[in-house]
């Protein structure tokens, strides 16, 4: 790694191609983005995939800074989060890479949040047989989760990035100035998966983060930004480059999304965010980790404004009478790929973290979200594979059986019921 008081630059090397990645993260990053790409690009022609939210904001200044350097540039408009993940998508970038002539010495740059650089990265991994790409994260959770890491994939037949393949960017670049437009349920996302992974390192990234929560959550502050993507990055890199192929060290990084996912699948569309629901899971890990462990990490969500967003009742409606709305596996769900607004402007006129589902605890329920944690990818045979802290840093995997998970998630739910008594 190396970095001043600006930015940070980390170079990385994964077991897939092209192997050599430099993830960069620093405010105004993609006004040096047609400098960069100069260094380790012959080609000249740049495709730029993008949804129209993020290009409106943000493109202009992209694409002057390439024209800048040489570049000829297009740009491909898919739709935003979860909807730009199907074959239907990925079809219509392939044939508009081959309307525009796009060549081996081409590249493709993603530009957006994580929905955006699962297709992008899959269409540049797959088009005559592999282009050259660079990723431009535009959301907090992409920065420092869903844009590292060598994944692409888009969703199939009702399940979660089934179809997809390793493809390593050249160049990861974090802007951190792209945040400010954020609105609260899309930067709140991000801070939960910083949350995570300060809690997974522990040690002076986790008090760095009880110390600095204030500057970052209520402030925004600059400093605190790009300090929080360089710290996720640098751990989440760690862990990658040690199981590049996800074959066992980085079960880690599903700390809190076993449970998180099953509660997006369950819920009506729209009552969590990912935020929201990760956090949701982590509690419930918590719940089986030895005692102390939940009390800490409480202390740090009360600290970030990650509050408890499941509220139990007995009167309350449940989606019932269809299946879930999507399937799970370990993968994050990259809902804040919203659009850029202020916060007094979220996304589509909903913020989902002001939203406080009601959630009727009965067995029907409770069997409902064991069904779709099985459906996690990770998991082997018919028992649930947990990931739990025995401290801060120290993770391991739990095993469960489909009884030992049922019983722990009503006892979390009830636990969650009787939080709610408490406070009425």
């Amino acid at each position: 790694m190396s970095g001043d008081e600006t930015g940070y630059c980390f170079d990385t090397v994964f077991a897939v191609p092209p192997t050599a990645t430099s993830v960069v993260v620093a405010p105004g990053a993609v006004r040096d983005l047609g400098a960069l790409m100069s260094t380790r690009i012959a080609g000249r022609h740049a495709v730029i995939i993008s949804d129209e939210a993020v290009f409106g904001l943000h493109g202009p200044v992209l694409q002057t800074n390439l024209d800048t350097h040489g570049f000829k540039t297009d740009v491909i408009v898919i739709p935003p989060g979860e909807e730009a993940k199907t074959a239907v998508v990925l079809e219509m970038l392939w044939q508009r890479l081959s309307d525009l002539g796009t060549q081996r010495s081409s590249v493709i740059i993603s530009f957006g949040g994580g929905s955006t650089s699962d297709v992008a990265g899959l269409a540049a991994g797959t088009y005559m047989r592999g282009l050259d790409s660079v990723t431009v994260p535009t959301t907090f959770l992409a920065q420092v989760d869903a844009a590292l890491g060598a994944k692409t994939a888009i969703n199939f037949s009702n399940y979660k990035n089934l179809i997809g393949v390793y493809k390593a960017p050249l160049f990861v670049l974090a802007d951190t100035e792209l945040l400010s437009t954020l609105p609260k349920a899309a930067f709140m996302s991000g801070v939960a998966e910083v949350a995570k992974a300060a809690l997974l390192k522990g040690g002076s990234f986790l008090e760095w983060l009880c110390a600095q929560a204030q500057e970052l959550v209520a402030r925004r502050s600059p400093e605190a930004l790009r300090e929080a993507v360089r710290r996720a990055v640098e751990f989440k890199l760690a862990v990658v480059e040690t199981d590049p192929l996800d074959e066992g060290h980085r079960f880690i990084l599903n700390y809190g999304h076993s449970l998180g996912h099953a509660l997006e699948a369950v819920l009506p569309s729209g009552s969590l965010s990912h935020g929201q629901a990760v956090v949701e899971g982590m509690r419930f890990a918590a719940q089986c980790a030895p005692e102390g462990l939940a009390a800490l990490q409480d202390h740090l969500f009360s600290r970030l404004g990650l509050e408890p967003s499941l509220m139990m009742t007995a009167d309350a409606s449940r989606k019932t009478d269809t299946e879930p709305s999507r399937k799970t596996d370990a993968e994050p769900s990259h809902e804040a790929d919203a659009e850029h607004k202020p916060d007094s402007e979220p996304a589509g006129g909903h913020d989902p973290a002001q939203a406080t589902p009601q959630i009727r605890i009965d067995d029907a329920f409770i069997k409902a979200l064991v069904a779709a944690m099985l459906h996690d990818k990770k998991n082997r045979g018919s028992e649930q594979s947990l990931v739990v802290l025995d401290a801060p840093g120290s993770p391991r995997l739990l095993t469960l059986t489909v009884p030992e998970l049922t019983r722990a998630l009503s006892r979390f739910l009830q636990m969650s019921a009787d939080t709610k008594a408490l406070q009425e």
